[in-house]
């Protein structure tokens, strides 16, 4: 059961409640309609705070968010920078696939740093036994 003793009765439970008892008849329309008026201002009012603020943290979030991105990428391209796209018997870690549009992809399967056939340093294009795909010839 819940304790209603210390809840502040609403405005509009306030209206009913002098008009149950026979307060309202002192009241004209027009401040019937004027109380109303502040009623529905009020709750409007409280909406809009309500939205505001709940703009204001998915707006904090998406930033949060954006920038926990750029700091991971840049993490990424640091460790992509510094990889030596070799393995440890000094052979180049890197594999390829042939796209359906037959260009080449290459992949250093260390830290994932692609590259289109042109761009990879001659040195780390893979052997042919390292490369798969549609395009495969």
């Amino acid at each position: 059961m819940i304790d209603n003793r210390n809840k502040k009765p609403t405005a509009e439970e306030e209206l009913v409640e002098a008009s149950m008892m026979g307060i309202s008849n002192t009241l004209t329309p027009n401040a019937i309609q004027a109380r109303i008026q502040e009623i529905m201002l009020e709750k409007l009012e409280a909406e809009h705070a309500l939205d505001q603020n709940k703009k204001a943290i998915r707006k904090r979030q998406q930033e949060a968010i954006a920038k926990e991105r750029a700091a991971r990428r840049q993490e990424e391209l640091n460790q992509q920078a510094h990889c030596s796209h070799r393995k440890e018997n000094s052979h180049p870690a890197t594999v390829g696939m042939y796209s359906h549009g037959n260009s080449l992809m290459i992949v250093c399967q260390n830290c994932f740093k692609e590259w289109i056939k042109n761009d990879c340093p001659q040195e780390l294009v893979p052997t042919h036994d390292a490369v798969g795909g549609p395009g495969v010839r």
